[in-house]
């Protein structure tokens, strides 16, 4: 069946129908204007193009579907090879902060919080630049600013120079890096394989991150018995050259990009009106904005239980990251990540989430956390490859950008606010009641926003990308 069809409906006039909180034809080329209008989204870009549809169908994707397409195949190697970077310095930003300045979890929590404060501020941005301007340019001048600035911290702790304003400083300029890449690289990923392969693909992204978690942090601290703190932040700054690498070799003929907006006023109002006035969408940004505050906090809670609670080294740090992440790779290999999802496994999921904390923060020994760690990275994945595709797969293309934006803001910009309690809470209390902190309130949104999705997405899956 060609792209831009649904199944049964060839040779049918086109026709509207409300499902899945998005409105659908099953003919391309419909004039989508009246739609936008009798919305509420006209406004200043909110034109949108005609729609498409994009069936996923179970029958003929699997669980390494995705990665067939050859651009998506080579964006996910050099990611893999950033991400194994990234949970580096995760480890040695821990070590700087706790041992080598000698500092606690709620300066720790601070500076976690400067990795993403810019998020809230620049984060309407980036989306906006997202829909507006090409995607692929976006992520690579992001990839290659992030090697800069990661770098440049590396050299000051190497040569002794770093201070904690150095450090917030440099974390708060990866922060707003980050407001205008994770827009753009999530969106990036439906250019790629489109909306049939979208859940698939992201399934796969995350198995490809928490694979780096596992390998990240164990050689983080293989590391540093034998180097400086200061080399992981180096190495870190080289390995964006893998995704750096990976962008420049894609057939960028082959990406399937959204209609660039034209520049008018009022865009990201647009965009907000847009999220607010999709019940599902609505709700699940506000789900996320708790579980991103307050359930979201690993590498601060994680180092401070290794160090107050159970006494445990520097180097030691990353096998808790570690441990996670094998838990989210064996979830990821026999988890069906190939349709769509409803609201109602959304639901589930962050309840999921909330439960595996719950119980870590209850663990006696750190034998037990050993045990319930591989439990949490399956349930973090899981909610994160579903919320991910839940809004990506229900925005309109003209939007999606804008929406992707609110996802990171929900998800990082709470960190800010979010770190600094988790912190505080785990160094005035402790790191179990941090924990525990997170786990309740990722069951109550889960509860909370169980009546609130449109009842047509609580067990339909999206049938329709716009």
């Amino acid at each position: 069946m060609a792209r831009g069809t649904t199944r049964g409906d060839e040779g049918r006039g086109p026709s509207l129908r409300r499902r899945s909180g998005a409105l659908s034809e099953t003919t391309p080329g419909h004039d989508s204007q009246a739609l936008v209008a009798r919305r509420g989204w006209r406004s200043a870009g909110a034109t949108l193009a005609p729609v498409t549809i994009a069936e996923p169908r179970p029958d003929t994707v699997g669980r390494f579907t995705a990665l067939r397409v050859r651009n998506f195949r080579l964006f996910f190697l050099g990611q893999f090879v950033s991400v194994i970077g990234n949970w580096m310095q995760t480890v040695a930003l821990a070590a700087l902060v706790l041992d080598h300045l000698d500092r606690g979890g709620t300066v720790l929590g601070l500076v976690t919080a400067m990795l993403y404060t810019p998020v809230i501020v620049l984060g309407p941005l980036g989306g906006l630049a997202t829909d507006r301007f090409s995607k692929w340019r976006i992520v690579l001048t992001t990839q290659i600013s992030f090697a800069v600035v990661v770098g440049l911290l590396g050299v000051l702790v190497i040569t002794d120079r770093v201070t904690l304003m150095s450090v917030m400083i440099l974390a708060a300029a990866q922060g707003a890096i980050n407001a205008f890449d994770n827009p753009a690289r999530q969106t990036l990923v439906h250019e790629m394989v489109g909306g049939e392969l979208l859940t698939n693909a992201v399934g796969l992204n995350m198995l490809a991150m928490n694979t780096a978690r596992v390998i990240g942090p164990a050689v983080a601290g293989l590391l540093l018995f034998v180097t400086s703190i200061g080399t992981l932040f180096v190495l870190n700054g080289l390995s964006f050259l893998g995704a750096v690498i990976a962008l420049a070799a894609m057939r960028r003929n082959e990406l399937q990009p959204s209609r660039k907006l034209p520049r008018e006023p009022g865009m990201i109002r647009a965009g907000v009106r847009y999220a607010k006035g999709e019940p599902t969408i609505r709700t699940a940004l506000l789900m996320l904005v708790v579980v991103g505050g307050l359930s979201y906090n690993f590498p601060v809670v994680l180092p401070v239980l290794a160090k107050q609670t159970f006494h445990m080294s520097k180097e030691a740090y990353g096998t808790f990251f570690s441990t996670m992440g094998i838990g989210a790779i064996a979830f990821a290999l026999v988890s069906k990540t190939r349709t769509a999802p409803t609201t109602r496994s959304l639901t589930i999921g962050t309840a999921a989430l909330g439960a595996s904390l719950t119980m870590l923060s209850l663990s006696p020994t750190r034998l037990v956390v050993y045990l319930l760690l591989p439990f949490l990275g399956a349930a973090s994945l899981n909610f994160l490859v579903l919320m991910n595709s839940t809004l990506q797969l229900r925005s309109v293309a003209e939007m999606r950008g804008r929406v992707m934006s609110l996802y990171t803001m929900a998800l990082l910009g709470t960190t800010p606010v979010g770190a600094l309690l988790v912190g505080w809470i785990a160094e005035r209390f402790s790191a179990r009641a941090a924990m525990a902190v997170g786990g309740i309130a990722s069951i109550l949104a889960a509860g909370w926003a169980r009546n609130r999705f449109d009842p047509e997405s609580i067990h339909t899956a999206p049938a329709v990308t716009i």
